[in-house]
């Protein structure tokens, strides 16, 4: 069975990006760009579903929070945790966002 390597493969590519942009535009980069075309939406679909103050958000699997930065702004007052499966130890992912939180 080979041997699985997406984590340290996705450490080189964020380090790549890091060294070339700055750190915001690099994780919107890593997750392959349209940082504000796919929250946007998102944030919408999550409002059209019935999201209000107060409630909370669990998304697994937030990587850069595309999703937690435009619901946040839209909705200031949820409670949004955002966490990865897997560790890779970078803490710039969905912690970046206020008032939100992030494991």
């Amino acid at each position: 069975m080979p041997s699985v390597h997406f984590v340290q493969d996705y450490e080189r590519h964020l380090d790549d990006l890091l060294s070339q942009h700055s750190i915001d535009e690099a994780m919107s980069l890593a997750i392959g760009g349209s940082y504000d075309l796919v929250g946007a939406p998102e944030a919408d679909s999550l409002s059209a579903a019935g999201l209000s103050r107060r409630m909370y958000v669990l998304d697994l699997g937030c990587r850069s929070g595309r999703t937690a930065s435009h619901t946040a702004k839209r909705f200031p007052e949820i409670n949004y945790i955002g966490t990865m499966p897997y560790a890779t130890g970078r803490t710039h992912e969905c912690i970046k966002l206020s008032p939100v939180l992030s494991v």
